[in-house]
């Protein structure tokens, strides 16, 4: 029998041990969640360069370039994760490359909007407390705010959908 995620019941493993495809050993939660966070690292710098880029040098207005560059960072992490962190879980996946993608964007567009929404509120909040039109280098701040909030969720979201085994129900990451 496979391991599981935490919580997520079943055996073989205990709590901590991620399923991996059929015919391949077995990662832990733990080291597939360090190394979604090495990628998220990687895709840490993506983001706060294309938001240097868009807002600082090409005046970009803030929110737009947020947005634009959480949605590089989605597809610079996705190409990682699918390479390194869920490359066991590839070829037992319920779904293609392509329908990969898709999932992985699905559960991002939850984590662009917890990001996005982290974001904006801390602009509101920050320049009406500061009295600024613009929150200059504070905007790397609320946007790593944003960036842990959405950490969290897309590791679960993309382990339980984009990446789950095929047999496995909606919900479960490990069949």
């Amino acid at each position: 029998m496979r391991g599981t995620v935490p919580g997520g019941g079943g055996g073989g493993g205990g709590p901590w041990v991620a399923a991996a495809a059929p015919g391949q050993g077995t990662l832990s939660t733990r080291a597939r969640f360090a190394r979604f966070v090495a990628v998220g690292a990687s895709g840490v710098a993506v983001n706060l360069g294309a938001l240097a880029l868009l807002a600082g040098a090409l005046r970009v207005r803030e929110v737009v370039a947020s947005a634009l560059a959480i949605e590089l960072s989605i597809l610079w992490n996705f190409a990682l994760n699918d390479a390194f962190t869920y490359r066991d879980r590839n070829a037992g996946a319920s779904a293609g490359r392509a329908g990969r993608v898709l999932r992985y964007n699905a559960v991002s567009l939850v984590g662009l909007a917890l990001q996005l929404g982290t974001f904006v509120l801390l602009r509101v909040l920050l320049l009406k407390a500061l009295g600024r039109e613009s929150l200059g280098p504070l905007r790397y701040l609320a946007q790593l705010a944003g960036i842990a909030l959405a950490t969290l969720w897309n590791f679960t979201g993309n382990l339980r959908f984009t990446w789950r085994q095929a047999g496995a129900r909606a919900g479960e990451g490990a069949a």
